[in-house]
């Protein structure tokens, strides 16, 4: 049969004048080296035709699964490439190896000249070729034998064909052999072009989308164009109707495999989202398997399903989706065309053993029809560079996650602080109201924790019992299932079981995670359907006094870092555990409370070295990686910048509380010894500028106020030896700067800038316009509490302790806060001045 299936204007008849006999295979060569498509080795066959005036020419090919061995023989041809005056192609493309003229040449690899078809024998008894050769008139056929340079050594044969009794001469013929064992090496030749094509395309695509992202992460929409550019690109390349790509989204539902790109409409226009299963269709075995799957007809399964699955164990094909209709439409074929075979290939996208997705393509155009090693071979390599991209993005965007784990960690840490505080000033501070108020941190930050509750030590059982609770499944069943859900205790013997991750954090005093339960063997039996699960320890003095549950029961995995937001939480649990427990016990008796003063001064220092300690590790979180931004050379984000400048401040409140204990206790700051280090001009010059950058972030910005380190003045540390504690000098520079900031006016410029006074001491200095100090408010700025009367109407903000606690500092180092009257023009100078030794 013959039909119109193919729209290549090269099959047009050429205007251009016959080749010379001399020039045909040069002709041959350079039309080779002009083509970049598959579909490029029908211009060749075209100059084949032309030189040997040929009415047309096709390249069968024997297809895979064939025995030249067997007897009988087993096997078929098909079309590789064909090329007729008239653009005519073949619809009925298979041909068998035996009672055929190209079968005959296959088997004894010899030429065949056949100057009458109709008479041929061969011919008459092939319905096929009787049809084919009737429908185009064939008379004569001219078919030389020819040898592909693959692994296989495929064989083939190259056809060439006259519409009139017209033989082709010895001269002709002995053109055809010459042209015909050029083919294979010039078809490697294209191939290796279009190979270097699409890589190169995918690449494009790949990095233009990194290019638009920019340092942020593509949006849903986006990512579906960079989809559905790779799929149109390798379905232009393989000339097939469907590629398709699925991609997991381990956070959004892990373990499903969800149609990210697609070039066939029928899928496009399905409502929802087609899911690729595991171990269902053949895409679901190359997921299963991580193997990729070539399978020649999918129209021909259940026949060839013996043959298929000797290859591929246990794979399973159905037609759920009509592809064979689908294909049939792509083509325009009516129902008298025989369907050309449905080939099908597939490659896994894998990283480091890890399935990320598949990638597939189905059902080719335009001969050839059957998809060869090669194709997939080359789907391998596009496969290859989708998972270093999604690979990447999925980094990219744990970072993003990360990072926006720990901005929301500091915001919801501090308020937690803020809440706990109203609840230890009330008469009997309720741990159960903190417990809650916690899981409400956890279930902000750590994404899919879905069931929380803390578990407490009974001392006297030796059991850890469930003391608050969380989430909707504590609630499942009637009252007297959820009451032996509550009522569970678990022993903490000295040889707890394997699958009790609580009972071995509280022996351990280590945070655990437990990401996937059924591969690491753990058993629940409250909440038999977890699927993940982090303990942290609540830990009191060095002593475990209970553990923190976060449980996963839904596809959406735990984030990286959520073993360590656990480990801090429960670090809060234990410091907000002692504190009440501290202040119930205070609260006892007033009698108590006043005779031991100076042990509720330390209580206060406890709380401010613990408060401290979360604020530290995240400041440490957010500058390692502001840190890696900037080696990556990534613009550093002025809201991290300024996030760090918070947590300093934070940090600073937090040691004010320690230095207000000290002051207490003692009426004076106290330094020992070995705090004490030398200042270098580097890591002063490194302090003031971070910290004038982090309070610069902080004023509001209509306000205009800017900081400005000048270095000079500073090199006088490398000849004269001054010793500080580095704590101290930055709670004490940073609350100058705090100051400054506060009360200037619009539009200025805090100065900071360092250097010898007369008297060879060195200072450090801090100059600003704004709100004046007077003559007689000089030692009343040191005072504890005093604010001036103008600060107090013009500002809400500050509390009167910032100076009062830098000159006790400055008193610690020897040395003296200096406090320079406002001039008339408004200027104000502030010096911290420290001895020297030369």
């Amino acid at each position: 049969m013959i039909g119109q299936l193919s729209d290549n204007p090269g099959m047009a008849k050429s205007a251009q004048e016959p080749i010379q006999p001399d020039d045909y295979l040069a002709e041959v060569v350079l039309t080779a080296f002009g083509q970049g498509e598959l579909s490029g080795l029908s211009e060749i066959l075209k100059r084949i035709s032309e030189a040997v005036h040929a009415y047309g020419c096709i390249i069968w090919e024997v297809a895979p699964g064939s025995n030249l061995e067997s007897e009988p023989l087993k096997g078929r041809l098909f079309v590789l490439a064909e090329w007729f005056q008239d653009g005519n192609v073949f619809a009925e493309h298979d041909m068998p190896l035996v009672e055929s003229v190209e079968g005959a040449v296959i088997i004894s690899q010899k030429p065949e000249n056949v100057t009458n078809i109709q008479q041929d024998v061969r011919a008459n008894s092939n319905p096929a070729s009787r049809r084919a050769s009737d429908t185009l008139n064939f008379k004569t056929i001219c078919a030389v034998p020819i040898n592909f340079t693959d692994s296989k050594n495929t064989k083939g044969v190259v056809s060439l064909y006259r519409n009139a009794p017209d033989p082709f001469t010895e001269e002709e013929i002995a053109r055809i052999r010459q042209m015909a064992r050029m083919i294979p090496a010039l078809y490697q030749a294209i191939r290796d072009r279009v190979s270097q094509k699409l890589i190169r395309q995918v690449s494009e695509v790949l990095h233009e989308a990194d290019l638009r992202a920019s340092g942020k992460l593509l949006l849903v929409d986006e990512m579906k164009r960079v989809w559905d550019q790779i799929c149109s690109v390798v379905a232009e390349t393989f000339q097939c109707i469907e590629t398709s790509i699925f991609m997991e989204d381990p956070l959004e539902m892990a373990g499903a495999y969800r149609l990210a790109g697609t070039t066939w409409n029928q899928w496009a226009q399905m409502k929802g989202t087609y899911l690729a299963r595991v171990e269902e269709g053949a895409t679901g075995w190359v997921l299963a398997k991580k193997q990729p799957v070539r399978i020649l007809n999918l129209a021909n399964f259940e026949h060839d399903k013996v043959i298929i699955q000797r290859e591929y164990p246990k794979l399973r094909w159905n037609d759920s989706l009509n592809i064979k209709v689908s294909a049939r439409k792509a083509l325009k074929l009516n129902n008298k065309f025989r369907l050309p075979p449905l080939s099908f290939m597939a490659a896994p996208i894998f990283r480091d053993e890890k399935v990320l997705g598949v990638i597939r393509c189905s059902a080719a155009r335009r001969v050839p029809y059957y998809f060869a090693d090669w194709d997939l071979n080359l789907l391998k390599l596009v496969a290859s560079q989708i998972s270093r991209f999604w690979s990447n993005w999925l980094f990219r965007r744990e970072i993003e996650i990360e990072k926006q784990a720990w901005q929301s960690l500091v915001n919801c840490i501090s308020q937690l602080n803020s809440f706990v505080q109203q609840e230890l000033q009330a008469t009997t501070p309720s741990m159960q109201h903190i417990f809650h108020r916690t899981f409400r941190v956890a279930r902000d930050v750590v994404a899919g924790a879905d069931i929380m509750d803390v578990r407490l030590y009974d001392a006297d059982t030796q059991e850890l019992y469930f003391d608050a609770v969380y989430g909707a499944p504590w609630k499942k069943g009637n009252l007297a299932e959820v009451k032996a859900r509550l009522e569970q205790r678990f022993p903490v013997n000295d040889q707890p079981p394997a699958n009790l991750l609580g009972v071995q954090v509280f022996h351990s005093g280590q945070a655990m995670g437990i990401f996937n339960a059924e591969r690491e063997g753990y058993k629940f039996s409250t909440f038999p359907e977890t699927e993940r699960m982090i303990v942290a320890p609540i830990v009191v003095q060095g002593k475990v006094v209970g553990v923190l549950d976060l449980r996963g029961t839904g596809s959406q995995k735990f984030p990286s870092h959520a073993v360590k937001v656990a480990e801090l939480l429960g670090q809060q649990l234990g410091l907000y555990y002692y504190l009440t427990t501290a202040i119930g016990e205070l609260h006892q008796t007033e009698i108590e409370l006043q005779r031991r003063e100076k042990e509720r001064s330390q209580t206060n220092e406890d709380l401010a070295h613990q408060l401290k300690s979360p604020l530290i590790q995240a400041h440490a979180r957010l500058q390692a990686i502001l840190y890696e931004d900037k080696i990556n050379n990534v613009r550093l984000s002025p809201k991290y910048l300024a996030l760090r400048g918070l947590i300093s401040k934070a940090k600073r409140v937090s040691m004010s509380t320690g230095l207000f204990a000290e002051l207490a206790r003692e009426s004076a700051v106290r330094i020992e010894p070995q705090r004490l280090r030398r200042l270098t001009s580097d890591a002063v010059l490194r302090m003031l500028i971070e910290a004038a950058s982090d309070n610069e972030l902080l004023i509001e910005p209509y306000r205009q106020i800017k900081f400005r380190v000048s270095r000079k003045g500073f090199e006088v540390l490398d000849s004269y030896l001054v010793y500080v504690d580095p704590d101290l000098l930055e709670q004490a520079v940073s609350c100058l700067l705090d100051n400054a900031g506060k009360y200037s006016f619009h539009n200025t410029v805090v100065d900071v800038s360092g250097g010898l006074t007369k008297g060879r001491s060195f200072y450090v200095s801090v100059v600003n316009r704004g709100m004046p100090v007077k003559q007689h408010e000089i030692n009343l700025c040191k005072q504890r509490l005093w604010r001036s009367e103008q600060a107090t109407w013009t500002t809400g903000e500050g509390s009167g302790i910032g100076l009062w606690v830098v000159d006790n500092i400055m008193k610690a180092h020897n040395g003296e806060l200096s406090i320079t009257p406002t001039t008339s023009e408004g200027v104000t100078q502030i010096r911290l001045i420290f001895p020297t030794q030369k």
